[in-house]
């Protein structure tokens, strides 16, 4: 679905960020609720959880800071759905849950199911994402009510980010200036290659990656390589990445695949020699 130009509303209820928040997207019948754990009894009584609808729980993954342990569910009674969640120590992890609905009363138990099928289907593909769930099998629904659900799905994917969580952003090169620059890393015998995002860096499959690392490297970069080997996304043994990662910043990238920490705003450069700090600063 192409969309050009839309109004996203967020509604601070407590008049915290971090507090309740209601999102709505213009001319969509959907509705959202994003809320930290803490605030689940407050949450309940709001509106959004009296309808059927689909809800995310949402934890950081410890052993990595770029990576987050997530369960999709369904539910017809999400206050109760959700408050079964909270008291089962099975599902510790959660921080975060984000709950998805609709204005009009129009969706139903089967639109529901289908949405987590289709959820759950869209974020196994995903590299950043630990899915909890278990399989669930595709419910049958009329073909119109498939479409429409599909568009449904679509604003979802596109609200996510708006609140923090870019769970379905596509590894590609963006659209403004400098994040169309092909980047290389070329110091100590590695090499790799890459390009800019609004989140940070991609570094392209086939670069290579240090097959030892400093001490004194940042403890978090030295969990992420380790993390990153255990994914199959690096081999620490033949020293390559063996398919594209987005990192969360150039410095992260450079000290995952040097092995120690280093400016990366300075080590990434064009293949002109032009580094990112440069880049920018003649933008």
């Amino acid at each position: 679905m192409e969309i050009k130009a839309l109004t996203i509303t967020q509604y601070l209820i407590q008049g915290d960020p971090d507090g309740l928040v209601a999102s709505y997207i213009s001319n969509w019948t959907g509705q959202c609720l994003k809320f930290p754990r803490n605030l689940l009894s407050a949450a309940r009584s709001r509106d959004e959880f009296k309808r059927p609808g689909v809800y995310f729980l949402i934890g950081q993954d410890p052993t990595e800071v770029n990576r987050w342990i997530v369960y999709v569910g369904e539910s017809e009674g999400l206050d109760i759905r959700l408050t079964e969640h909270d008291r089962d120590l099975k599902k510790d992890f959660w921080e975060q849950a984000i709950i998805f609905s609709s204005k009009d009363e129009n969706l139903t138990k089967g639109h529901v199911r289908y949405l987590e099928f289709r959820l759950q289907e869209e974020l196994k593909k995903q590299t950043r994402i630990n899915l909890e769930n278990i399989n669930v099998t595709k419910p049958k629904l009329p073909e119109a009510s498939m479409a429409e659900m599909e568009t449904y799905l679509d604003f979802l994917k596109l609200l996510l980010p708006v609140l923090g969580f870019p769970f379905f952003e596509k590894l590609k090169p963006g659209d403004l200036g400098v994040r169309e620059q092909l980047l290389l890393l070329n110091i100590n015998n590695q090499k790799a290659n890459g390009y800019l995002t609004p989140k940070g860096i991609v570094v392209k499959k086939s670069s290579t990656i240090s097959l030892s690392q400093s001490p004194a490297i940042s403890g978090n970069y030295g969990l992420l390589r380790q993390s990153l080997n255990d994914q199959g996304i690096v081999s620490l043994s033949s020293g390559e990445f063996l398919a594209d990662y987005e990192f969360s910043s150039p410095s992260a990238a450079a000290a995952v695949i040097l092995g120690y920490n280093i400016n990366g705003r300075d080590a990434w450069k064009t293949k002109d020699g032009v580094t990112i700090n440069q880049l920018e600063q003649n933008r």
